[in-house]
């Protein structure tokens, strides 16, 4: 249902009757975000991402391929939105609210209070490293383990080749291991 929802944006979606349009925009809101807001962590900045994307879906939607995943396309061309918004804006920081990506045992009670909080505080810790992060190695990583993307997939949307971007990711999830074990080791210092 929803590929077929989404596959309306290869046809001229200012065609559409408003209802239409309104249920499009919403299904595509619904879609992208939760990822934005991951990004910018501000509710009034995902929202006019979501907006300036839809515009540039809806403007380059007829020209996609037939057989292309459009849920896919519409989360790049979303994610490309919030990064060029973020370029544009200097004040602006891309931040990634890990907690909220991860899942959770829906039975909490089987953990005990101890494994629960050093849960937490190694979540914690994974995002304050994983936002001291540069901007590209928080979207590759992002790409790759978030968004489950293959590396030619990657490679062919950051023009690079899976050689480089290989080395690219394996050089942020090495930083991203050591800032962690960092503030691990420190967290976990004899006081």
């Amino acid at each position: 249902m929803d590929e077929c929802i989404f596959g309306l944006f290869r046809s001229n979606v200012r065609d559409l009757e408003a209802v239409s349009q309104r249920d499009l925009f919403l299904a595509y809101r619904e879609l992208v975000y939760r990822y934005i807001y991951l990004m910018l962590r501000d509710h009034s900045l995902t929202e006019d991402v979501i907006q300036e994307g839809f515009i540039k879906a809806m403007e380059c939607g007829p020209k996609t391929k037939v057989d292309s995943n459009m849920k896919a396309w519409l989360l790049q061309v979303t994610r490309r939105t919030a990064i060029d918004f973020i370029r544009k804006n200097k004040k602006y920081h891309l931040i990634y609210d890990l907690e909220s990506v991860m899942t959770y045992e829906r039975d909490e009670l089987r953990n005990s209070t101890s494994e629960m909080v050093e849960k937490s505080v190694q979540n914690e810790l994974l995002l304050e490293s994983f936002k001291e992060l540069t901007l590209n190695q928080r979207v590759i990583l992002m790409m790759r383990y978030m968004e489950g993307m293959s590396y030619k997939e990657i490679a062919k949307e950051l023009d690079i080749n899976e050689d480089a971007l290989g080395k690219r990711l394996e050089r942020a999830k090495k930083t991203l291991a050591n800032l962690f074990k960092g503030k691990w080791g420190e967290h976990h210092e004899v006081r």
